[in-house]
């Protein structure tokens, strides 16, 4: 955890109370104490330092109250709207956080006709697992900005999703298409990644359709984790 993150509703002036998992941390693995400072930062919200004025250790019920001074921004957001066919579950964790700690701000699962409709009955995505997992990731890269999340679970709620999209939109398929490294780095982009392997033909050939222009990612089929990580720091 590099910043300790609350909500503005956890704040009063300048007093912050932590608990649970957050708490433990700044106890049991920063090994910190009373009258040091650590970084901290209000979700949506500025940036700065927090000192601990008490600390109660009790396991799960372990607090830590905090007097903070916000006075710098958190890191410039990525260019990127990223959509993303919906991934095995145990993945899902981990490009929540990926994509949270590298600064997309608006985030897409879309259901493929290689996804498994199961999937969408995953207990990762529940309300209070998702939550966690952005934390996580935001946490890592010091940052503020909650991103929005969008679930289009059926395939006409994509395709009036990109009707709705002012900027480019990319369609990431195998293919002898250009490499999406040509892309430039500073501009807005609806990135759209599809389940391993890529989208059917027929998803494919209604995203051209639709004026998604499609790149390709090389020859090797690559994990979606993967991918979203390669995708992202190349806008980095």
């Amino acid at each position: 955890m590099n910043i300790a993150l609350f909500e503005p509703s956890q704040r009063r002036n300048h007093q912050v109370r932590l608990t649970g998992r957050q708490a433990r941390h700044i106890i049991e693995v920063l090994k910190l104490s009373e009258g040091e400072s650590l970084s901290v930062g209000e979700i949506n919200g500025l940036i700065g330092r927090g000192q601990i004025e008490r600390l109660t250790q009790a396991g799960d019920n372990s607090e830590v109250e905090l007097n903070v001074e916000l006075n710098s921004t958190p890191p410039a957001p990525s260019p990127l709207v990223l959509v993303i066919a919906l991934p095995r579950p145990q993945m899902l964790k981990r490009i929540l956080q990926t994509a949270a700690c590298m600064g997309v701000k608006t985030l897409a699962f879309t259901h493929s006709e290689k996804v498994e409709k199961s999937f969408w009955q995953s207990p990762q995505l529940k309300p209070d697992m998702i939550r966690e997992n952005i934390l996580l990731g935001l946490e890592q890269a010091k940052d503020t900005g909650w991103p929005r999340l969008l679930f289009l679970k059926r395939y006409h709620e994509l395709l009036e999703f990109i009707d709705q999209q002012t900027q480019e939109c990319i369609l990431l398929h195998p293919g002898n298409f250009q490499h999406f490294h040509s892309l430039d780095r500073q501009q807005a982009q609806t990135v759209l990644l599809g389940p391993e392997g890529g989208w059917t033909e027929k998803e494919a050939n209604a995203l051209i359709k639709k004026g998604c222009t499609p790149y390709q990612m090389g020859s090797r089929i690559l994990r979606v984790e993967t991918a979203v990580t390669s995708i992202l720091s190349h806008f980095l």
